[in-house]
């Protein structure tokens, strides 16, 4: 159970700190297009994974 609430925990937080990340390279890059934040990853972050979530974030729903 400490194991099931320690995974959902980070997985919720994981997910908001990207949420922010991309919010954040939206508001430097200072464009709502994807493709512009490409430049501007976060630190720490590889830009092969970086460049994957973009190809995630601008797929349609």
């Amino acid at each position: 159970m400490v194991r099931e609430v320690w995974e959902k925990t980070c997985m919720d937080r994981y997910y908001d700190q990207l949420c922010k990340d991309r919010d954040k390279a939206i508001k430097v890059a200072n464009s709502r297009n994807y493709e512009d934040l490409r430049a501007h990853k976060p630190r720490g972050m590889k830009v092969e994974i970086w460049n994957g979530l973009i190809d995630i974030w601008k797929t349609p729903e």
